[in-house]
């Protein structure tokens, strides 16, 4: 497995220190986790490649945020949605900011933030949206508001093409008529 970027912790040049005796006399390995992801019978066994670190001086073994990473990719790869090294790439591509990005697409900044950092994944409706988007043609009409003024268009006119005839009291039988115009009459003081 090619570690992400998102890998980096802590950075190059400082110890990691043990969360029990906050000892940096720590090693560190690879080992492939296989843990459950669902219950009842939709239960799975997934895995990822991730780094166990040890203490040499307390004996404790422990993960880190570059599991719990790891272990949520795999998790989105299983459900085939896009990581959030992924979404974060689609935005990288046209080189603008979660915010930008977020007024462009109208997804909540917040919503676009959580997606990107992990801490929630996006509904399989929304994985497609931002699977759109990486097509910088689509991308390009969303943006220029193309797509937005030729939906409304396509709502107007279709609007106007299936305008609803409704049948006015005149065109009843009469007997009907005064039945309609009762009805009417209480409706005005119902709604009075």
């Amino acid at each position: 497995m090619t570690p992400s970027t998102r890998d980096q912790t802590p950075p190059t040049g400082t110890p990691r220190a043990c969360p029990n005796c906050q000892s940096t006399n720590v090693t560190t390995r690879s080992l492939l986790d296989r843990f459950p992801y669902g219950s009842g019978s939709t239960s799975t066994e997934l895995s990822a490649e991730i780094p166990l670190h040890r203490c040499s001086d307390c004996g404790l073994e422990f993960t880190d945020e570059v599991a719990e990473r790891r272990r949520h990719d795999a998790i989105c790869r299983h459900l085939q949605l896009l990581t959030p090294a992924e979404i974060c790439a689609v935005r990288a591509r046209y080189g603008i900011s979660r915010s930008k990005f977020a007024d462009l697409t109208r997804i909540g900044l917040a919503t676009l933030a959580r997606w990107e950092s992990g801490e929630i994944m996006q509904n399989p409706a929304m994985d497609a949206y931002v699977r759109l988007l990486s097509h910088p043609e689509i991308f390009e009409l969303l943006a220029s508001r193309v797509l937005y003024a030729e939906s409304i268009h396509v709502a107007h006119v279709s609007h106007l093409r299936e305008k609803p005839s409704f049948a006015t009291i005149d065109e009843y039988r009469v007997e009907d008529r005064e039945q309609l115009v009762i009805q009417r009459n209480a409706f005005d003081l119902v709604a009075a």
